[in-house]
């Protein structure tokens, strides 16, 4: 296989897309670092307030104090995680009663912490071989206008290979899963991924004889 064959444009999206994912995980963990630091001084001048009021001025805030800290946190991310398993649909309601406002305040810090690893999952490392079955498929696809399921394995014979172009092409943008009462199949998804096939698409005109 020679790298000249996969256009450098296709490459670039690709490359593209994991300069995007890393921003937004690098975001998220900065909203994860930020959140927390705002949890924990909140908390630890409630918890002064609280001691100075019982034990006058010269109270101090216990010494456990961080390792409980750390220990409700590590606790409120794993709720966030069951949560998010009982309930993967979760959107956010016009009127919701008020112990499930208090929670989403006292869960958006392990949220957003969760959501570090979901954002840089989504981080796309694909090998040579990978990526000319990609653009391949992607050829494919194009030239047909769309690939029904049941012809995956025709073009991509490993199952392996096969599922990791498909996820690769639907994460970056340039493929659809499409279904209806007929079946499934895959086309490509919007003029972005119609411009890239079409560079190596070639129109044949039938030969006039």
């Amino acid at each position: 296989m020679q790298e000249a064959s996969i256009p450098a444009a296709f490459r670039a999206h690709f490359a593209r897309h994991n300069r995007q994912v890393l921003s937004f995980t690098i975001l998220t963990l900065v909203s994860a670092i930020l959140l927390w630091a705002v949890a924990y001084f909140v908390i630890y001048w409630l918890v002064l307030v609280a001691v100075t009021t019982s034990e006058g001025m010269d109270a101090r805030v216990p010494r456990p104090f961080l390792l409980i800290f750390t220990i409700c946190a590590l606790l409120l991310c794993v709720i966030a995680w069951a949560a998010n398993k009982l309930h993967p649909d979760y959107f956010p309601r016009d009127r919701k009663p008020a112990f499930e406002i208090f929670m989403d305040f006292v869960l958006a810090p392990p949220r957003v912490t969760l959501a570090i690893w979901g954002n840089f999952s989504a981080w796309l490392s694909l090998s040579e071989d990978e990526l000319e079955e990609a653009w391949e498929l992607l050829q494919t696809i194009a030239r047909a206008g769309k690939l029904g399921i049941h012809s995956l394995p025709l073009e991509i014979p490993d199952p392996f290979l096969r599922s990791r172009v498909v996820f690769a092409l639907r994460l970056a943008g340039l493929v659809d899963l499409r279904r209806n009462e007929e079946g499934a199949w895959l086309a490509l998804q919007g003029e972005k991924a119609r411009r890239l096939a079409r560079q190596a698409v070639k129109i044949e005109t039938p030969r006039s004889e």
